[in-house]
């Protein structure tokens, strides 16, 4: 599934979304602008200070590896510009999560399965 993202809503219902699809529909659509989406890869990139090594989460996680920083860093200048900025973390299982959360019910997680 390389290229391909997972989304979420409310942590029990998943389908994959394929990066190329998101272009195609976000394509001149208004979207983050440059300042918003330099602060967000900055949070990316800082991922790979923290979690770019086994076992950060000192529990047995599996690293973010610079490729995955960088996929992520291509799906931000797809965010429309309408969205807050997500919550980002890592995963244990070296994914990069970008979250939203609206309320307790509703929360929509994007989350990278690469390399």
């Amino acid at each position: 599934m390389k290229g391909d993202v997972i989304v979420s809503v409310n942590r029990d219902r998943n389908f994959a979304v394929n990066v190329d699809w998101i272009d195609r529909e976000l394509n001149g659509g208004e979207k983050f602008n440059d300042a918003e989406k330099l602060c967000v890869k900055q949070s990316v990139n800082m991922l790979l200070q923290t979690a770019g090594k086994e076992n950060w989460d000192d529990e047995g996680a599996l690293p973010i590896v610079p490729e995955t920083v960088k996929i992520a860093e291509k799906l931000v200048d797809f965010f429309p510009a309408f969205i807050d900025s997500p919550d980002i973390s890592a995963s244990p299982q070296g994914e990069i999560d970008f979250d939203w959360v609206a309320s307790k019910e509703v929360m929509l997680t994007v989350a990278g399965l690469f390399p």
